[in-house]
């Protein structure tokens, strides 16, 4: 079920993997709420450089392109507000760190280094309380969603109907597919397979695709003409020909649908969906001290 959570955790944690230079002293003020949660100017500031940072990490570019700050600005708030509206939304349900959250927390901290000049950095640049905050939203929020793929809650529901309408909108089929790179060998694994042999075990045998799984959810779109003709015999039904695919030669069988992995993909689209809802009606309160928050109020010295 960690695969669910996946697009949406990567929106958290490269929020964590990037410098931030030390703020004067009213770094601790609080620039911005999200739905009640307080957002330091160190924060915020952390997350707009961040931005900037991935366009070019030379410090002499921050000089020549202070404009950037505004449009930079923008784009970081859009993705802060999204993480800390779905962290509100977490605590209010009860959201606490499970002890493997928590240690994942403890270990990021621990890799903290202190720089030649005492400022204390993590590996990817951020002040030890920045990242230790934001590690630990970002840990509490996995947590949340953690328990809401597990089922345990009632907040988001995936019905059955979700699963057929989505399986339908999307053309998915299910096929179970044996890759082997020699001919004749594969006619060999083919007659095998027709004979009844079972499928999953000549897959794990013989099978040189290094996937892991025998089968695979496709888009009827995205495959061709012979992969079609395994989509249009029964379930079950081993495709009595050979597929040459790159090289290789695929022993195909069409099954029923993956249930739980569509029952994923279709808890993604909806933790997706809420992630940018929750951002978009949240209650955002920008502080007078956020329009203070650019370059050309700070002592660019401290960028260097």
């Amino acid at each position: 079920m960690k695969k669910v959570l996946t697009v949406l955790i990567v929106l958290m944690l490269t929020l964590s993997l990037f410098g931030c230079a030390e703020l004067p002293s009213e770094k601790n003020e609080v620039v911005m709420t999200v739905d009640g949660v307080e957002i330091t100017a160190e924060e915020y500031y952390c997350t707009v450089e961040s931005r900037l940072a991935r366009i070019n990490n030379d410090t002499d570019y921050w000089k020549k392109h202070r404009s950037e700050w505004k449009e930079a600005a923008a784009d970081a708030e859009e993705a802060l507000i999204q993480l800390y509206a779905v962290y509100a939304w977490a605590i209010e349900n009860g959201a606490q760190l499970s002890p493997e959250a928590y240690d994942e927390v403890e270990q990021a901290v621990s890799e903290l280094t202190v720089a030649e000049d005492g400022r204390v950095y993590s590996l990817g640049g951020l002040t030890v309380d920045v990242c230790r905050r934001r590690l630990t939203v970002a840990a509490t929020v996995d947590a949340f969603l953690t328990l809401i793929c597990d089922s345990t809650r009632g907040i988001v529901e995936v019905t059955e109907q979700d699963m057929e309408q989505y399986a339908e909108r999307n053309k998915l089929v299910c096929l179970k597919i044996i890759t082997v790179p020699d001919f004749d060998a594969a006619k060999v694994i083919l007659q095998r397979a027709v004979d009844g042999e079972d499928f999953d075990t000549l897959y794990a045998d013989y099978s040189d695709d290094n996937v892991g799984v025998s089968s695979e959810t496709f888009n009827v779109d995205s495959l061709g003409d012979e992969m079609l003709a395994a989509v249009d015999v029964p379930y079950g039904t081993v495709v009595p020909q050979l597929i040459e695919n790159g090289g290789n030669y695929l022993i195909v069988k069409s099954v029923e649908p993956d249930t739980d992995e569509i029952r994923t993909r279709v808890m993604s689209q909806k933790l997706t969906e809420i992630y940018a809802e929750r951002g978009k009606n949240a209650v955002v309160v920008r502080s007078e001290k956020l329009s203070e928050l650019t370059p050309a109020k700070l002592d660019l010295s401290l960028l260097k």
